[in-house]
């Protein structure tokens, strides 16, 4: 694990206020008796969608897992479930028709993609707004995969139970039709003991 990526964990840590740790050394919650109640996990959420219009919802209620295409389910996170963003990328795929799951993502994205937003907002309130061309990961640059996603300083939090939106505008007068795109997130949550 790169420096940064401890560094970003620590923070989390702290957002997520973890109190001790179990025998593993894994992270985790304890209540007063000192019991393990949840631990903290490192993980990658990602949502792969194709996009046509001014407008691309990444998360809706009608979200399911499903391998290949996301890890997410539904808009908001299960009891006990909380995330903290540690770091987020986009790749851009292909505009041809291709299905999400058999996508390379390698392609590189239009202008007006690359001009966009993408936006988080939890239970009404925006936790992010970033250009997308500060998470786009560019296919012809050489990178490492540590590098293939931008850092979030601030760490933005999701609790459990509370409904999220996660969606990229365009500019004014500008869309995309049939782009594949892939968002990737770096996390950690809680999960129950």
């Amino acid at each position: 694990m790169s420096n940064n990526r401890i560094n970003q964990f620590d923070k989390a840590d702290s957002v997520l206020e973890y109190k001790a740790s179990n025998p593993s050394g894994q992270k985790c919650y304890t209540n007063e008796n000192g019991d393990p109640l949840l631990k903290l996990k490192d993980t990658t959420l990602y949502i792969r969608k194709q996009m046509n219009g001014n407008q691309l919802k990444f998360i809706e209620a009608n979200t399911i897992r499903k391998v290949g295409e996301t890890n997410f389910d539904q808009s908001s996170f299960e009891k006990d479930r909380n995330v903290v963003i540690d770091a987020i990328s986009l790749r851009g795929g292909l505009a041809d028709g291709t299905t999400i799951v058999n996508d390379p993502y390698t392609s590189t994205l239009p202008p007006q993609v690359r001009n966009g937003e993408l936006v988080m907002i939890v239970s009404g309130v925006e936790i992010l707004r970033v250009p997308v061309m500060d998470i786009y990961i560019d296919p012809n640059a050489p990178h490492s995969n540590d590098d293939s996603f931008r850092t979030i300083g601030h760490t933005p939090f999701i609790p459990n139970e509370k409904g999220y939106q996660i969606y990229i505008e365009l500019p004014d007068g500008t869309s995309a039709t049939d782009l594949n795109l892939e968002l990737a997130m770096r996390v950690n949550e809680t999960s129950v003991n």
